[in-house]
């Protein structure tokens, strides 16, 4: 993994890793409680071609923890300031659960996005209790893997006040995308692992019918899609890739 690098930022340290290689700009948004590491399976497979880089949302990973309250808007104000400073054209955003809200949250306040790749990146937060059945959360993954996800979320909400946690969580179930999904020409990869998967999920999933919105189910996974199949996740970025470049 590549040294971490951070963005000096009014609330703190923004940490992110870039690879300063050479092709499409590739930036890997987290899930709550995840950070830089949890892409690390994803980068092995992913080939010449794909600059990749990631954030670590503040109070995760490497960045700082902010004193005042905040909100999944300015996580997504965050992610386009670092945009910004590395004078990324067109990046291409690949969010892992809340790392696709944030992705969607920042895709709206610009016209500077190359393509969204959504890993369980929910339209709406309460939509992901209706469109599956059954324990599906950690998919197949062991019971050692799920102890680390487990602890390292733990130990990141820990370095939160009760309060400020609550104040950010409730942004997030406020949050909705589906006019977004609507309006936006931007292409966009709808990612979902299929346990659980019924006749009625994509309907309770709130993502519309429309020709810039490819869908892929991943068999036998559950939610945390980079652990169960990173192979898998970066074969789609490649093909996001492929399809940002010939707008270009």
């Amino acid at each position: 993994m590549n040294r971490i690098s951070v963005l000096p930022m009014q609330w703190g340290n923004l940490a992110f890793l870039d690879a300063e290689n050479t092709g499409c700009p590739t930036v890997f948004l987290h899930g709550t409680g995840c950070d830089t590491p949890d892409w690390e399976r994803t980068f092995g497979y992913l080939a010449d071609g794909v600059r990749t880089l990631s954030v670590d949302f503040r109070g995760h990973g490497s960045s700082d923890v902010p004193v005042d309250r905040f909100t999944i808007e300015d996580l997504a104000d965050d992610v386009l300031a670092l945009v910004h400073h590395l004078g990324l054209k067109r990046p291409l955003f690949v969010g892992h659960s809340l790392g696709g809200m944030v992705a969607m949250a920042a895709a709206r306040k610009t016209e500077n996005v190359g393509g969204l790749v959504l890993l369980e990146g929910w339209t709406v937060l309460g939509c992901s209790v209706r469109a599956f059945r059954g324990k599906r959360m950690f998919g197949n993954l062991s019971p050692e893997v799920i102890q680390q996800i487990q602890a390292k979320s733990a130990e990141t909400k820990s370095r939160f006040s009760d309060i400020d946690w609550q104040s950010f969580w409730e942004s997030v179930k406020a949050f909705d995308a589906e006019d977004f999904l609507k309006q936006t020409d931007v292409p966009i990869w709808q990612v979902y692992g299929a346990l659980g998967r019924t006749d009625a999920s994509e309907r309770y999933l709130r993502v519309p019918n429309r020709e810039n919105i490819f869908w892929h189910w991943v068999n036998r996974a559950g939610h945390y899609l980079p652990h169960e199949c990173p192979e898998r996740v970066a074969d789609i970025c490649r093909i996001a890739v492929k399809k940002v470049e010939q707008f270009d």
